[in-house]
């Protein structure tokens, strides 16, 4: 269909990226969903915090917007939920599922039938 969204990661690599789930999390809390909103992706409260300490610096404190420690835990959060999430995965433990036309698990199936011949 046109005009329907895939993410560039899932869709390269077959796993959910850290922002996965982000827009379904933004509507649940917009619904004061909570929980739900957990439930897609929990880093939508990361995402709060960090626009609320955004607009306070907007408002109050423009070199706040400039700090380079600022995107570093914001931007570090986000890897280390990823690493997580792609780890539970692979434990079985996350109900996320691989994407099986992804390009790369595609290229790897063709690979290792390749091999076994």
């Amino acid at each position: 269909h046109w005009g329907v969204y895939r993410c560039p990661l899932r869709w390269t690599f077959g796993v959910e990226c850290p922002a996965c789930g982000m827009t379904r999390a933004a509507a649940a809390l917009l619904r004061f969903d909570f929980i739900g909103a957990f439930r897609f992706n929990p880093l939508v409260y990361v995402v709060c915090a960090y626009a609320a300490i955004c607009a306070y610096g907007w408002l109050f404190r423009p070199r706040l917007l400039r700090s380079k420690r600022l995107w570093a835990v914001f931007i570090a959060l986000f890897l280390c939920f990823w690493a997580v999430r792609i780890a539970l995965f692979f434990l079985g433990q996350y109900p996320a599922f691989l994407e099986p036309n992804a390009r790369f698990p595609v290229i790897f199936r063709k690979l290792f039938l390749l091999i076994k011949m």
